[in-house]
């Protein structure tokens, strides 16, 4: 059961979502031109936004499986996506970071999302962008933080 005081907000996500789903895409259809799956972005994104980190914080920061993320870094480093430095003070850890060929890959599918956002606003009347951006993007900003891309 969803408590009064949740059930404007509730409503306020679930029309953003179908709208979102509707109008920008759904966040798999976000990666048809790339060769990378929405967990494989997912991926790098956490680790270009965190600039060096291990393979455990993105396990937790993204809730996956440590052995999936191991295999799935692998592929990444043979790939030329990212590189791995023995961490200080632990050799068993490694720092990860993005390659340039990583973050080049990051902001190709950067720019498609942008596209498809700004082909959409684009597409609505000057009442209606500034409705939606009144009701949901607002809202969103200030209530969720992370990255712009």
């Amino acid at each position: 059961m969803i408590s009064s005081s949740s059930e404007g907000l509730t409503e306020a996500v679930r029309r953003f979502q179908w709208f979102y789903a509707r109008h920008v895409r759904a966040p798999h259809e976000l990666v048809e031109h790339s060769a990378l799956s929405l967990t494989e972005m997912r991926v790098l994104f956490a680790v270009m936004h965190a600039g060096t980190c291990t393979a455990a914080d993105i396990s937790r920061t993204l809730g996956l499986d440590t052995g999936y993320l191991s295999r799935m870094l692998t592929q990444f480093e043979g790939a030329g996506l990212i590189e791995r430095q023995p961490f200080s003070g632990d050799a068993r850890r490694n720092q990860v970071s993005l390659t340039t060929a990583g973050e080049t890959t990051l902001a190709a599918g950067s720019t498609h999302v942008r596209d498809d956002v700004s082909a959409t606003l684009d597409a609505m009347t000057p009442g209606e962008r500034a409705a939606y951006s009144r009701s949901t993007v607002r809202r969103w900003s200030s209530a969720v933080s992370g990255p712009s891309h």
